[in-house]
């Protein structure tokens, strides 16, 4: 399809899937936006999802298809779908996850209309696949306050937590400055920061993503994303993490009122996670809510 609107991107990084990679290259191609390119890089999956995203690939030529020889971790992974696209907008989607028909188009249109915004992202529905519980997130922090520390106070301060918003459409040669993509505990929330230096964060109050949350053992995450045997204990991690943000803070932020700014915002929301990952499973959730009171 001939399209004179901006070229978007969408990496897809995909390992062992299963039927589910039916249901997001589905959800992709049915977009209403026409001028879209898709990457897939398969992480050398072991079941047959190699076999289902060569079908789609011989069907559609929008396409374009990858796969590793070896399993390079997930995070390599998300990285190298980034790596290889060529659209002036950029956008990764996880294999568990579903977007409306509008999804592309409304991030896209909300990007054109502010030059300065590097990220748009939707509302977005959440289900448990272990409880079945579903919540509707609209997120309100104000990921377009026009200082860069106002930003990153505005995402670490907020319930719910934006880490899902790394799954917006970005502006693609802005956000390259963020990379490499950090491996880090959090790693998600670290790249977000690093994104928020390069501009704003605007939002689409429309509820147009579909998220699939399983919750996940600490150390068998890490694992997968890693691609190691041996992590770090959770707590220890958070306490790297906390370093390295301090880092991240002081050489990031301009002049020392901004940098202070950020460091207390990272210390806050890193002394945070300490806490809790050091509590027992079973009061864990009783004391998160007294905490997010302390520590926003």
């Amino acid at each position: 399809m001939i399209s004179n609107q901006p070229l978007v991107s969408v990496g897809l990084p995909i390992y062992n899937a299963g039927e589910q990679a039916h249901q997001i290259i589905k959800s992709i191609l049915a977009q209403e936006y026409p001028a879209f390119e898709l990457i897939i890089s398969d992480n050398a999956s072991t079941d047959h999802t190699w076999e289902i995203c060569q079908t789609y690939a011989r069907q559609d030529t929008r396409i374009r298809l990858y796969r590793n020889e070896t399993d390079q971790g997930a995070l390599e992974n998300f990285q190298r779908v980034f790596e290889l696209a060529t659209g002036d907008y950029f956008v990764w989607v996880a294999h568990d996850d579903l977007w409306k028909p509008g999804y592309i188009g409304a991030c896209v249109k909300k990007l054109e209309s502010e030059p300065a915004a590097v990220l748009c992202y939707s509302n977005q529905l959440f289900t448990n696949t272990l409880t079945g519980i579903v919540t509707e997130m609209k997120y309100t922090f104000r990921g377009d306050h026009p200082a860069f520390g106002g930003r990153v106070r505005a995402l670490l301060s907020k319930n719910p937590a934006p880490y899902s918003i790394i799954y917006g459409v970005y502006r693609r040669d802005f956000i390259r400055k963020a990379f490499p993509f950090p491996a880090s505990a959090i790693s998600d929330i670290h790249f977000l920061l690093k994104a928020s230096k390069q501009g704003l964060f605007v939002h689409v109050p429309e509820t147009l993503f579909l998220r699939t949350v399983t919750p996940k053992n600490f150390h068998q995450q890490m694992r997968r994303v890693f691609n190691r045997r041996f992590v770090l204990p959770r707590s220890v991690a958070y306490i790297g993490f906390l370093m390295r943000m301090l880092h991240f803070a002081f050489t990031e932020g301009q002049g020392i009122i901004e940098k202070i700014q950020v460091a207390w915002a990272v210390s806050r929301y890193s002394i945070y996670l300490i806490i809790v990952s050091a509590l027992p499973a079973s009061i864990r959730r009783l004391v998160k809510t007294t905490l997010r009171r302390l520590f926003g």
